[in-house]
């Protein structure tokens, strides 16, 4: 099984796209990853598109996990940093992240 979904993030300019599949060992070609291909979930900074990618066996840990590396590239392809002290923007991201991400593969097989 291979599910993908390309998204516009609104309002910063970015593209995100989703792909959930067991076969990392095409998106390591593609992406030209170094290391293992043992891992749960990885997100990708493909030039002006982030990918994220989850096997099928995904957790919402995972998922919150590679929501915020997903933010951390959309905070840098911005140049904006995290201010702990007005993290609203960030929330905001990170709860639509992981809304696009439930939305678009299967968690658990579920």
């Amino acid at each position: 099984m291979i599910i993908k979904k390309r998204i516009k993030i609104p309002l910063y300019f970015q593209n995100l796209y989703i792909i959930q599949t067991d076969d990392f060992e095409t998106i390591h070609r593609e992406y030209k990853l170094k290391g293992s291909v043992d891992f749960a979930g990885v997100t990708i900074l493909d030039d002006d598109e982030i990918v994220v990618v989850f096997r099928t066996d995904v957790t919402p840990s995972i998922i919150a996990h590679e929501a915020l590396h997903v933010c951390s590239y959309v905070f840098q392809g911005i140049d904006a940093e995290y201010d702990r002290d007005n993290d609203e923007t960030l929330a905001y991201l990170l709860g639509w992240v992981v809304e696009q991400i439930h939305k678009t593969i299967k968690v658990n097989g579920k």
